[in-house]
């Protein structure tokens, strides 16, 4: 049975709000290649992490990306050992040119993926998710997306993986923004700012200051 090492690398990135006082409009995109796959290896011995981490950095031209290895789903002919891997849009240098990022919006019972609206439900016999989609590539393309995006999402609460979608140096609001992104729901202000901030130390630069607004304290992961 073939043995494949598949990997969902989202990737944080932002269009600029049209009120100057508000941080940019994050979203996350996913790196596909001109088919529409995941980037995957057919695992043929080695050390599986370092495979696929030299792997995704020679697609993006950087190492800058947390990688974590989230299930290992059986399908009819072959097994995905599946990993997710989490960077900002600045951290990629230059992408291999069979490679493309594609926009990628998730919901409690659907997804869209460049455009494509497809609708899900868990199903908890299976360890996945229902599709109703005959593409048998596509289907696992988005099954291990949800498995990756779902991994993330339950570890937001309890550890520090939603920095790993900032940049050296952010503010506050944006982790906040990126984590209203991910589980889809608005937070207090406050008190997320008092579970997060345990992590975080203050930088000696600020954002810069345009149209006599206040900068912003930047910080930077301890």
């Amino acid at each position: 049975m073939q043995v494949n090492i598949v990997c969902s690398l989202f990737i944080l990135d932002s269009e600029q709000n049209e009120n100057i006082r508000k941080n940019a409009n994050p979203y996350l995109k996913v790196l596909l290649n001109k088919n529409g796959m995941l980037p995957s290896l057919e695992f043929n011995g080695g050390e599986i992490e370092k495979l696929i981490r030299n792997y995704i950095k020679d697609l993006i031209h950087s190492n800058i990306f947390y990688l974590k290895q989230v299930y290992t789903k059986n399908y009819e002919k072959s097994i995905d050992i599946i990993y997710v891997a989490l960077t900002n849009i600045e951290n990629i240098k230059k992408l291999h040119i069979d490679y493309e990022l594609k926009k990628v919006e998730i919901s409690e019972d659907f997804i869209t993926l460049d455009k494509n609206k497809y609708n899900y439900k868990e199903d908890l016999q299976e360890q996945g998710y229902e599709l109703d989609i005959k593409d048998r590539k596509v289907k696992r393309t988005i099954q291990n997306l949800l498995i990756s995006y779902y991994y993330v999402k339950k570890n937001l609460d309890d550890t520090d993986i939603i920095f790993n979608f900032m940049k050296q140096y952010f503010t506050l609001e944006e982790v906040r923004l990126a984590y209203e992104l991910i589980k889809n729901k608005n937070v207090d202000k406050s008190n997320f700012r008092k579970r997060i901030i345990k992590y975080c130390e203050k930088s000696n630069i600020n954002t810069n200051s345009k149209n006599g607004f206040r900068p912003s304290q930047m910080y930077k992961l301890k």
